[in-house]
């Protein structure tokens, strides 16, 4: 048997980096009374739905129908959801996405401005 069949598969996978959303139809939001908020943390302490493995991210989908105003803060929302708690007389407040780490912000801390030399430390300069 030639030698690349005999050795195991190894390398980088995207299936630890995939986004997973704990997902919630419009229709189940019925629960709610009219003019309450809706978030992550109320939809869990109702039993609607159970958290995703290692999820923090709350999406919405657009099956069933809502008829209470209600307040919807979420990670993402698909269209015809939106148009259906935005007809019911609600509103869609987005989450604003967390970046890791501001672009040009070094990992000490201090700023640095495209273009400018990075500081090489522990390196004797060439002569």
């Amino acid at each position: 048997m030639p030698l690349y069949r005999r050795l195991p598969k190894v390398g980088f996978n995207n299936k630890n980096f995939e986004k997973v959303f704990t997902v919630v139809n419009v229709g189940d939001l019925s629960v709610f009374d009219a003019g309450s908020e809706v978030d992550l943390a109320a939809v869990l302490a109702r039993g609607l739905t159970s958290k995703e493995k290692h999820s923090e991210l709350f999406k919405i989908l657009g099956d069933g129908e809502l008829a209470k105003a209600l307040t919807v803060k979420v990670d993402a929302i698909t269209a015809t959801a939106r148009a259906k708690v935005e007809k019911a007389g609600g509103k869609v407040v987005l989450i604003e996405k967390r970046p890791h780490r501001e672009k040009f912000l070094a990992k000490d801390g201090s700023k640095r401005t495209p273009g400018t030399p990075r500081i090489r430390r522990g390196r004797k300069a060439a002569k």
